[in-house]
């Protein structure tokens, strides 16, 4: 018995992309799929497009988002009420897959029996998959969580084949989060302790496409990005504060990612962003009381605009120790054949 899989894809003019997407799953060598195209208001050809392959295939659906917010989340959470699959993968609008991905996921899927989710490894490309070696990240001596909480995402949003009673029960995306979606979710099903296993060690099964659109902190969406990261450190502290507390990694990772960010934050002059941060996780003792009254110096200092005077950021990475946090992100090449 072939069980079926879900391939959920939220699209939003990527008339330029999608067919090529598109043709990455009719693609491949394991034929049990569906795929759910979600779009969210496009503008260009995307409706058509996916319209059109839909007319030709029956296992492609085109899915209109029925309800707000507007964004990727709410898509794939669309995507997710429709879906029909034992097993659910969720795709972006310009990433691709091997001809062998499915394949290769149902195997392991099989293979590791009531596990809830199964990582793989995922190569990042450009224009052309041709000659793709650059792996988004790799398996470290380091626990998972721990890097996800310190902001290097070790899986990215395709990386993963999730049993469907898995990601329901996690309620899916947090429709509200406007980036790091993909960093929340992992975040959020490894503090429930759903089981998993990494298989980082084999063949990669897909591929990222890295373009200015994407890239996490673009210049031009610096400000958007760290809004949403506050989002993300709000929740991590109202919502988890009491298992980050629980092991002393946990909370040593999320002040790495708290401190940087507050330094970004500080940098774009959203005081007033630092200051609920800050007074958040002092609240929920997530920080020491040092770090909670050196952070809000911090900030008296830097609203007399003395980040020009050199050294001084320096000083406050040394003393902060934020230069402490490490990301492998992009980093390593794939040097097997694939």
């Amino acid at each position: 018995m072939n069980p079926l899989v879900s391939i959920i894809v939220p699209v939003f003019n990527r008339e330029k992309f999608l067919a090529e997407t598109i043709e990455s799953v009719v693609n491949q060598t394991y034929s049990n799929w569906e795929l759910l195209l979600v779009d969210d208001g496009s503008t260009d050809g995307s409706i058509l497009l996916a319209k059109g392959f839909a007319s030709n295939d029956n296992r492609i659906k085109s899915i209109l988002r029925n309800r707000e917010p507007k964004g990727a989340p709410v898509c794939r959470n669309i995507g997710l009420e429709n879906a029909k699959g034992d097993y659910v993968i969720f795709l972006d609008s310009d990433d691709l897959m091997a001809s062998y991905c499915l394949e290769q996921r149902v195997q392991q899927m099989k293979e590791y029996g009531e596990i809830d989710f199964i990582t793989f490894p995922t190569l990042i490309f450009k224009t052309s998959i041709n000659g793709a070696n650059r792996l988004v990240n790799i398996r470290t001596s380091e626990p998972e969580i721990y890097r996800f909480l310190r902001s290097d995402v070790v899986w990215c949003t395709p990386s993963a084949i999730w049993r469907r009673r898995a990601i329901q029960k996690l309620s899916g995306f947090d429709e509200l989060l406007s980036n790091n979606q993909d960093q929340e979710l992992y975040i959020r099903a490894l503090l429930t302790r759903m089981s998993y296993r990494s298989c980082l060690n084999l063949k990669p099964d897909n591929y990222y496409r890295s373009h200015d659109g994407n890239r996490i902190y673009s210049r031009d969406n610096q400000l958007k990005t760290l809004l949403g990261v506050h989002y993300l450190l709000m929740k991590l502290s109202k919502v988890f504060s009491n298992e980050i507390k629980s092991d002393e990694g946990y909370r040593k990772n999320l002040t790495i990612f708290f401190k940087h960010s507050v330094r970004k934050l500080t940098r774009l002059n959203q005081q007033e962003l630092c200051k609920s941060l800050i007074r958040e996780y002092n609240k929920t003792r997530l920080i020491s009381w040092v770090s909670f009254l050196s952070l809000l110096i911090y900030l008296k200092l830097s609203a007399f605009k003395l980040s020009k005077v050199k050294g001084y950021e320096r000083f406050w990475n040394l003393f902060l120790g934020s230069f402490a946090i490490k990301k492998e992100w992009g980093k390593h090449k794939y040097s097997q054949r694939l």
